[in-house]
């Protein structure tokens, strides 16, 4: 199974993302907004479709404001379009240990680690 993204998908998963990001703002400090700037960088190159260049935003974002649930859900929703599903895993388990209450990204790990049994059963390793 081969999955494909077009512009509109990737919109879709934007904007329901989005909210994660936009719950994060507010502290004010000069690294937060540098983190934000860099975030929103990453959404606007996803929407694109520019998959690699959002990680890298969105790996900075995370790097300069380590503890914020909605960057680093963001980053794992765009490993897992670039099909980087052990990263994505383990971002998203990141992200629940700062954030436990935060149902869009346990739903997000649980497609993961369906979509890894479906990967090894094709394989014939499961």
């Amino acid at each position: 199974m081969r999955l494909h993204f077009n512009s509109c998908k990737v919109a879709i998963l934007i904007a329901t993302l989005l909210p994660l990001f936009v719950s994060n703002v507010g502290h004010g400090s000069d690294q937060r907004r540098d983190a934000e700037i860099h975030a929103d960088k990453g959404l606007r190159l996803a929407q694109a479709g520019n998959l690699p260049e959002a990680e890298i935003e969105l790996r900075i974002a995370v790097q300069v404001v380590p503890d914020d649930a909605g960057f680093l859900s963001n980053l794992g929703t765009i490993l897992a379009m670039e099909r980087k599903l052990k990263d994505s895993t383990g971002v998203f388990e990141r992200a629940l240990r700062v954030d436990p209450k935060d149902v869009t990204t346990r739903r997000y790990l649980a497609a993961n680690r369906q979509w890894d049994i479906y990967r090894r059963q094709q394989a014939g390793r499961f």
